[in-house]
């Protein structure tokens, strides 16, 4: 975030070309008040689990065998323009940005497994069976109320709140799969893909103006969410000793 506040300038000091005003500037009914927040989140989240077998080695378990990828948390840009107390006009404008890109992948492809059970599963959530990931962009903008008095001549206030979340979620089983029950039999699959998410925007100004002759303002709130949440087995895949088979998304 960063601010800048003003300062009347007294009559002691010089006015000057070159004479400073500690960051301040003046007007003939005062000086102005600007401040400003800006938020800026950038978060790439991956995760990825996959079962290839390097030559066609086989894979061999005693009991079953999970793929499973996981994602886990949300993210959150919050900007506060703050009010400025002293000036004859006042500005406050908050920007909050958040751009999260989250890809969870997990894939079985061309294996020989020997397993009493096969499950490919990709969750994108806080918890198996637990509450969205949140995704949430807040802006909340401000300005100065001049003295306090009537001669607070202009209020500008600005807030904009963007959310853009892309969320793929994908589970596959592709390729020539051979599965074999150990004690003999067939072997139950499943192929699953779960996403719990929430996107949000909030973009609101602060308390009215006290005193200000005439007040400028504008909200504005977007949210983007692209959301891809997929379990597939493929279409070239072939699948050798199944079972029961599950695939849900």
């Amino acid at each position: 975030t960063f601010g800048a506040s003003a300062r009347r300038r007294t009559a002691s000091e010089s006015a000057a070309p070159d004479a400073t005003t500690d960051g301040g500037a003046g007007t003939t009914s005062g000086t102005v008040g600007v401040a400003g927040a800006i938020a800026s989140v950038g978060v790439l989240q991956a995760a990825t689990a996959i079962l290839a077998p390097v030559d066609g080695a086989p894979v061999t378990a005693g009991g079953d065998v999970l793929v499973s990828a996981a994602t886990r948390g949300g993210s959150t840009a919050s900007a506060d323009g703050s009010t400025v107390a002293d000036g004859a006009a006042g500005i406050g404008v908050a920007i909050a940005v958040n751009r999260t890109d989250v890809q969870t992948i997990a894939a079985v492809s061309g294996a020989d497994i020997t397993a009493t059970s096969l499950a490919v599963r990709a969750t994108a959530a806080p918890t198996v069976a637990g509450t969205a990931n949140e995704f949430a962009a807040t802006a909340v903008s401000g300005a100065s109320d001049g003295n306090g008095g009537v001669s607070a001549s202009v209020a500008v206030a600005g807030a904009v709140a963007l959310t853009i979340a892309t969320v793929s979620t994908i589970a596959t089983l592709d390729g020539d799969v051979t599965l074999t029950q150990p004690v003999g039999g067939v072997v139950d699959v499943e192929v699953a893909a779960t996403s719990a998410k929430t996107a949000s925007t909030s973009a609101t100004p602060a308390a009215p103006v006290a005193g200000a002759t005439a007040g400028i303002g504008a909200s504005s709130a977007t949210t983007v969410l692209d959301d891809a949440t997929l379990a597939a087995i493929a279409d070239d895949a072939t699948i050798a000793g199944l079972g029961s088979l599950a695939v849900a998304a």
